[in-house]
């Protein structure tokens, strides 16, 4: 049977965190958790959540849970978040809220907003807690305009018996989206990106060790685990022809170098190093062992 030693968990557990240094964004859709199915949300009604099916749009009275999906690209626009602060009551008929105050760059309607509230600890240790979710309507954004709206949640922000205990171990950041479910990308992005990041380093490392145990012993070749399109930077020319890279790829599944031989400008080519270096794989197995393996990848925008 193939047994991680204390010494590997430790090496492993490094070698994820020291991946939350170097961040490429995460644009996000807001996905309604149904029994069957993963419908992005398109709006907010009420404080009722819409979706498509079947060319109209759904309005869902009863269901209020939500995770977050990997989209393509973001909406067209940016959005500066002036001030973002959140509060609790204790007590009998307890409630919380935020304030948040932001400016667009452009003119932006039927926008709504989540503000996802998680342990600090998350980020440096990895250790689950379950996150918040809270979702609302947003007012129209005019542009170069600041909007201030509240936020009242008729609940602890802090989660009580969920695991996000205490003032100074909660994190909140925003996430916001506009008409049809595209995220606006805001100047909190590189914590999204780092939250992400490491909610898709612990799901591959449990995947990772199921995989190590159904093929213990046996040969396997390498799988992609986590592989998005990097997202290229405002006003970057989309490339006509695939991008041909090259990653050296360790035991662990990680990317741990990549070589682009492709000719491209030197700003796209940095941002897709960086998105490269981000990709999970379950590794190449020999006799039921991790070993180091060199990939091609080409890259189609």
């Amino acid at each position: 049977m193939y047994r991680l030693s204390l010494l590997c968990v430790f090496c492993f557990w490094i070698a994820a965190t020291s991946r939350l240094a170097a961040l490429s964004p995460h644009p996000c859709v807001l996905q309604l958790v149904l029994e069957n199915e993963r419908p992005t949300v398109v709006g907010i009604k009420g404080n009722d959540p819409l979706y498509m099916r079947g060319g109209k749009i759904v309005r869902d009275r009863n269901n209020d849970k939500y995770e977050v999906g990997r989209a393509k690209h973001y909406a067209d626009g940016h959005i500066k978040i002036t001030n973002l602060k959140g509060s609790q009551i204790i007590g009998s008929g307890s409630h919380g809220g935020f304030k948040v105050s932001m400016t667009a760059d452009r003119t932006l309607r039927n926008n709504f907003i989540v503000i996802i509230v998680y342990n600090s600890g998350f980020l440096t240790t990895g250790s689950w807690a379950n996150a918040l979710y809270f979702v609302r309507k947003l007012p129209d954004l005019p542009a170069g305009k600041e909007v201030t709206t509240e936020i009242v949640t008729y609940g602890d922000i802090t989660g009580g018996a969920q695991g996000l205990l205490g003032a100074d171990e909660r994190r909140f950041f925003p996430i916001i989206f506009t008409e049809g479910g595209l995220e606006v990308q805001n100047d909190k992005w590189e914590e999204i990106a780092a939250y992400y990041l490491r909610v898709n380093l612990n799901m591959h490392a449990m995947t990772r060790a199921r995989y190590l145990q159904a093929y213990q012993d046996k040969d396997h070749q390498i799988a992609a685990f986590y592989t998005p399109n990097p997202v290229l930077p405002s006003g970057a020319t989309k490339p006509s022809e695939p991008i041909n890279a090259v990653l050296d790829v360790d035991q662990n599944g990680y990317v741990t170098a990549v070589a682009i031989s492709s000719k491209i400008d030197s700003k796209t080519e940095t941002v897709v190093q960086d998105a490269l270096k981000e990709w999970l794989f379950l590794p190449r197995l020999k006799g039921g062992n991790p070993v180091p393996v060199r990939v091609e990848a080409p890259v189609a925008f």
